[in-house]
């Protein structure tokens, strides 16, 4: 799917409250918090996964820098008010 397909996607349809993870690839960060925000929700937070391989960092090409991580967004959406 394209990114524009992607955001698309009426994710935010599916629910009033609560916290979505979406895993983006570093060199599109953008694109994940365009989503997040078209979707409604907020980004409160990061995951990040260190890639391993033989119990050692594994290097892997990125688009500008060898990369050993992936990101995931944690967004949260609720109404006005609305609290945890």
């Amino acid at each position: 799917m394209s990114n524009q397909e992607i955001i698309n996607i009426p994710i935010e349809n599916l629910a009033t409250k609560g916290f979505c993870f979406l895993w983006i690839l570093n060199s599109q960060m953008h694109i994940g918090y365009e989503c997040m925000n078209k979707w409604g929700y907020e980004v409160v937070d990061q995951l990040t996964w260190i890639k391993t391989k033989n119990n050692k960092i594994h290097i892997s090409h990125g688009f500008y820098f060898l990369h050993s991580s992936e990101t995931c967004l944690v967004g949260y959406k609720c109404q006005p008010n609305q609290y945890v």
